[in-house]
């Protein structure tokens, strides 16, 4: 068992001040209106909303994207957090029931891990899309705290409409990077986080500056030969100093974020009713263009694809086994289970999804279809 102080875990959860509320409320409207001087909030907060702005995020973002809906984890690093820290958050979940409080784990991208805490704190989790393999990077979801723990490298916390976006505006969060034993590098963030309830981030960030020592501290343990950084070792020497640290590194002046990198190739951004994932085109079995409309297909069902036409997914996903079989299909090839020759030298592949799905092939097409599987 995790051994966590429990009176630095029961929270009081009575509702937030209506005033600080509504003073927070009024001056991020005022800021998103452009409409004059934005009413006082702390630098941080307005620096954060700037970015979130100048980067193109939506304000009025109600859900975050899905980036995994297949897997959480994306490789070795964040499978061994996983597996290090989820004892960490189940603990701290025990001890948290009953205060409308909450734990989030993620990995280095701002994708959610694991998360614990009482059922309605987690059906509002739900509400908003904070579920295992969704993104709280900032070039998603706008200033959070774990977004912005990864991007800055340090302790961050937001309460209320310090958030830039809708979703997270009856939220307060408090959250610090997780660092590899050797190197120091980010891999990662521990969140504590409430709903609707009074604002004590600075005791919500003592909460996850101490999760987030002991599961640095219990992966150091687990590689004998790899040590903490003399830097994380000076910082582990007391807690009160490290939320000192916290409250003293606030930016003072504007810093310059590049903007988010383009999807990669293996990203197609997609959309299920008001609902917007990030697909990962090994999991598509095939696209389809109808008329204007170009749906992507898996084993989750179809989704809608934003990307103009099929000629342009095409092109991104170059080298990675699709293949367009005629002016309506780009199939995954990694998905063919047979090849069916038909009349007039066309074929018809079919799928391995539960459908059985039946592709058309061109005949023109054909040739370069044997070329590409050696036959």
């Amino acid at each position: 068992m995790v051994q966590v102080e429990e009176e630095r875990l029961l929270f009081s959860a009575h509702p937030a001040p209506d005033d600080r509320v509504l003073a927070l409320v009024s001056a991020r409207d005022t800021f998103l209106r452009g409409s004059g001087a934005v009413p006082r909030v702390r630098r941080a907060v307005l620096l954060a909303w700037h970015w979130s702005r100048d980067v193109g995020i939506d304000p009025g973002l109600k859900e975050f994207p899905i980036v995994r809906p297949y897997a959480p984890v994306a490789d070795g690093v964040a499978d061994e957090l996983l597996r290090t820290g989820a004892p960490v958050v189940s603990t701290a979940g025990e001890f948290l029931r009953g205060t409308n409080y909450g734990v989030i784990l993620t990995d280095a991208a701002g994708v959610v891990l694991d998360f614990a805490g009482d059922r309605p704190l987690a059906r509002a989790a739900e509400r908003i899309g904070c579920v295992p393999g969704a993104s709280l990077a900032e070039a998603f979801a706008g200033n959070n705290a774990i977004g912005t723990s990864l991007r800055l490298g340090r302790a961050a916390h937001y309460a209320h409409a310090e958030h830039y976006c809708d979703a997270l505006t009856d939220w307060t969060c408090a959250a610090v990077p997780i660092r590899a034993p050797k190197t120091g590098a980010v891999i990662g963030s521990i969140d504590v986080s409430s709903y609707r309830t009074v604002s004590r981030p600075h005791q919500a960030l003592a909460l996850a500056t101490r999760l987030g020592r002991v599961i640095e501290d219990t992966l150091a343990k687990s590689r004998p030969g790899r040590a903490m950084t003399p830097d994380r070792l000076a910082r582990a020497h007391s807690l009160d100093g490290e939320i000192a640290l916290a409250r003293l590194h606030e930016p003072d002046r504007h810093f310059v974020v590049p903007p988010p990198a383009p999807l990669t190739s293996g990203l197609l951004a997609a959309r299920r009713g008001q609902r917007r994932v990030l697909l990962q085109a090994d999991h598509v079995y095939y696209l389809q263009a109808e008329g204007p409309l170009l749906r992507a297909f898996t084993d989750q069902g179809a989704f809608l694809v934003d990307a103009g036409s099929l000629s342009a997914i095409e092109a991104r996903l170059v080298g990675r086994n699709f293949f367009r079989t005629d002016r309506s299909y780009l199939v995954n090839l990694h998905w063919v289970r047979e090849i069916q020759p038909m009349f007039n030298r066309t074929l018809i592949l079919v799928l391995a999804d539960s459908e059985r799905t039946e592709v058309p092939v061109a005949r023109r097409r054909a040739a370069e279809l044997f070329r590409l599987l050696g036959l």
